[in-house]
């Protein structure tokens, strides 16, 4: 059985996730509740298998949420709904804790297979929200440049990376389940799992979120 917390800023979204989570044999919701404060505390109280954030909610008096409940509650897996208009996406995505991005809009179904996929080790990134990652990370680098005015070096590649493991980060970024950069790369699914642990120990990240935005930040492109 699959225990959830699950923290909304609106009393319609509590009440959706509600339904959701009774209506699934394998779930049972612990409780809710309606920001920062709730998430450190339901956290630290109950220390469920999944948390649920809307992003609206993961920054209390300007202190990283996501980063408190783990403290509290390592084992917890911390899924995050997000919206393309989100400006504090970026800082979300840099802080390594969160499991897995989806859109706030996201249906009852596509929730339910997320959580599942989370609690199966496999980490998630909406595709829509990783290219608009990407997009804001140009935007700075511009920005940067222009305050500067010398080059933005891209951060260099570790030695050793090889090109189907930045390959395979690529695919990470655009949202790819294994089985489908397995299916795209023409792999054995366990060639892919291995190539995946490589490229995150090489690049001295932490987990498949990191790498994904690893990815993103350094301008790979699938091809």
């Amino acid at each position: 059985m699959n225990s959830i917390i699950a923290i909304f800023d609106r009393i319609q979204d509590r009440e959706k996730i509600k339904t959701l989570v009774s209506s699934q044999n394998d779930m049972e919701l612990k409780a809710v509740g309606k920001d920062g404060y709730d998430a450190v505390k339901l956290g630290k109280l109950f220390k469920p298998d999944i948390a649920i954030l809307d992003s609206c909610v993961a920054f209390f008096n300007g202190v990283e949420v996501p980063h408190l409940l783990k403290r509290h509650s390592p084992s917890t897996s911390i899924i995050m709904l997000c919206s393309l208009e989100d400006r504090d996406l970026m800082r979300l995505t840099e802080s390594g804790t969160i499991a897995a991005y989806l859109l706030r809009d996201a249906d009852m179904e596509s929730i339910t297979a997320i959580i599942r996929k989370v609690r199966a080790g496999e980490p998630y990134v909406n595709s829509a929200l990783a290219a608009r990652v990407f997009w804001m990370l140009t935007d700075r680098c511009k920005t940067h440049s222009l305050k500067s005015k010398t080059p933005v070096n891209k951060a260099p590649f570790p030695m050793g990376l090889s090109r189907t493991e930045m390959r395979i980060l690529a695919f990470i970024a655009e949202g790819c389940r294994n089985k489908e950069i397995a299916e795209k790369l023409k792999l054995k699914d366990g060639t892919v799992r291995n190539c995946i642990s490589s490229a995150i120990r090489k690049a001295g990240l932490k987990n498949r979120t990191q790498a994904a935005v690893y990815a993103l930040r350094n301008g790979l492109v699938a091809s």
